[in-house]
């Protein structure tokens, strides 16, 4: 959801006959929210064909005990759930203000000349980012985790004690011919009418989580994690294990906006430009030509706010390095100039036939989504053959406040038959 809202006011005088001028001034506030919830589903196809014949299309094949398999409700699980929350506001503050005056002298036609001040700030508030690992609440978690549970043996039975390796705790995915997990996800059956055109063969239909069960975020999604606890009591009954199964799914959370400053990125940013262009032609040339040269300067400051966030391990080795966490806030501030110039001309070679030449220096500045200051540090432990290794890396999240911008050389020549 989106609003924004754009005042704008333009005014112009034209002083005499060789003077003019125009002043534009504009604001624009927009406001977004955004949420995106995701259950997925997963089964295992008995059978597929595929068949590749020269040029044709790759044609996709389902015997009808495939067709059947896929249609029924029973022969699906759970593999995950994803959720993502964000929300933002943003202001942008604008004035120009140009001059022209005409010269009309020889082969000078005008020049004009002008200021750019802008003035853009950014707040973007990410429901998943926290100080403290998962403290905002869930992303992706996964609920299949198919490396704990064990193969079978036997095809069409449930693995035993000594199937799989021994550290896999489950003997299942918790399959919805299991009323306990079909009672979690209602589900619906999506048919594929004329799957691309028909020219890859007919598609089965397929089984997908009822559309209010995912829209229903947080409420819907609340029970999914016991199927964690289930699985774990049903390899307990399986395996005649004794596992801790009481905080299984319970590190589940919904994203919530807690208050917590690190899920805040702020960017200020500030542009002051001045310009100048100075237009000539002279058709008194074989080849009657026109054109401008002109020189753009931009001064360009950024201001970023974010959070540097490090968790120290829990436990570590007696003899590992040893650090405080921390959760400080990180403001990064840079300035820089551009300098601009551009050359265009036209010719008219005949009457029908023009030729053009464009010469320019060209900038594109990073959005602020690729300028987010949060950071996150880490210390990572691990032991092999009874030796520690102990490594430090970093995590920008998608965003780097020190970017630079992107500049260009642009040339284009044309030639233009009317």
């Amino acid at each position: 959801h989106s609003q924004t809202r754009d005042i704008s006011w333009n005014f112009k005088w034209d002083v005499n006959d060789r003077w003019s001028l125009q002043n534009d001034v504009q604001w624009v506030h927009g406001t977004a929210s955004s949420q995106g919830s995701q259950i997925t589903l997963a089964t295992f196809v008995p059978s597929m064909g595929i068949a590749v014949n020269g040029s044709s299309p790759v044609r996709l094949g389902f015997d009808q005990s495939t067709v059947d398999f896929l249609a029924n409700p029973g022969n699906y699980f759970v593999d995950s759930m994803y959720t993502g929350r964000n929300k933002g506001s943003a202001d942008l503050f604008a004035w120009k203000g140009d001059a022209q005056y005409k010269i009309d002298r020889g082969v000078l036609r005008d020049f004009r000349f002008g200021v750019r001040l802008t003035d853009r700030t950014s707040t973007n508030v990410d429901a998943s980012a926290s100080t403290i690992p998962n403290g905002g609440g869930s992303t992706w978690y996964g609920i299949a985790d198919p490396w704990e549970v064990k193969q079978t043996s036997i095809p069409g039975h449930l693995p035993g004690v000594n199937d799989g390796l021994s550290w896999q705790s489950r003997g299942s995915f918790g399959y919805f011919s299991d009323p306990r997990y079909a009672s979690l996800v209602p589900t619906q059956t999506i048919a594929f009418k004329n799957f691309f055109n028909g020219k890859v063969g007919p598609a089965p239909s397929l089984i997908a989580p009822d559309l209010a069960t995912v829209k229903g975020y947080p409420g819907t999604f609340q029970n999914l994690p016991q199927i964690l606890k289930l699985q774990c009591e049903d390899g307990n009954t399986l395996f005649g294990t004794s596992n801790d199964c009481s905080t299984r799914g319970s590190d589940w959370k919904p994203l919530t906006y807690n208050g917590d400053p690190a899920q805040t990125n702020k960017a200020h940013e500030h542009t002051q430009a001045v310009y100048g262009t100075l237009r000539f032609a002279d058709d008194d040339l074989r080849f009657p030509t026109e054109g401008n040269l002109g020189l753009r300067v931009v001064r360009t400051s950024t201001v970023v706010e974010g959070y540097t966030v490090f968790a120290a391990p829990t436990n570590p080795p007696p003899d590992a390095p040893t650090f405080d966490s921390i959760a400080a806030q990180r403001t990064v501030d840079r300035s820089y100039f551009n300098f601009l110039p551009s050359l265009n001309i036209k010719t008219d070679l005949t009457s029908k036939l023009q030729g053009r030449l464009a010469l320019s220096q060209g900038m594109y500045r990073a959005g602020f989504g690729q300028l987010q200051a949060y950071q996150t540090l880490n210390q990572n432990i691990s032991t092999t053959d009874g030796v520690e290794n102990i490594s430090y890396t970093g995590d920008g999240h998608n965003g780097n406040p020190r970017l630079k911008p992107m500049r260009a050389n642009n040339f284009d020549a044309s030639l233009e038959w009317y």
